[in-house]
């Protein structure tokens, strides 16, 4: 199994550096696009889009000032766990994955399986993911770094 971690601030860059990465290396996965008071759900490879998070209250979700869509997580853990190539990209690990939910059963699952994974991380929870999900052999790369 590998693991990159690609990290940086928000508006760094990460989600950029993690289409750049599919489009060269292919894979299957997951990445949020934020669009104004809400974030999209972008399914790789087929680029289809679903609302996963709005600043106004749409789904009973919650995390800060977002409210998130169960169903759509749902759908991409989905995806996820059945993904057929690598690297599997993860759009973004945080808070909601520390607590055990969002991406976290996918991330779990996956790194047991031994699959290639990346993901995307804000600085401030690169220690707390890699402790979490026992990824401590992962590469964790600046986003202004990522080729």
């Amino acid at each position: 199994m590998s693991c990159r971690i690609i990290t940086g601030e928000r508006g760094a860059g990460k989600t950029t550096a993690m289409l750049r990465l599919f489009r060269r290396e292919g894979g299957e996965g997951v990445v949020s696009i934020h669009d104004g008071d809400c974030y999209r759900l972008l399914f790789l490879p087929g680029m289809e889009e679903r609302l996963l998070m709005s600043s106004e209250p749409l789904f009973p979700g919650r995390i800060g000032r977002w409210f998130y869509d169960g169903d759509a997580f749902a759908e991409a853990l989905r995806r996820l766990m059945s993904a057929a190539s690598s690297p599997v990209l993860i759009d973004e690990a945080g808070a909601l994955e520390l607590d055990g939910g969002g991406f976290a059963p996918a991330i779990e699952a996956l790194s047991s399986a031994g699959r290639d994974i990346v993901l995307s991380v804000r600085h401030c929870y690169v220690d707390s993911i890699i402790r979490t999900f026992h990824l401590a052999s992962a590469s964790v790369i600046e986003a202004a770094d990522y080729p």
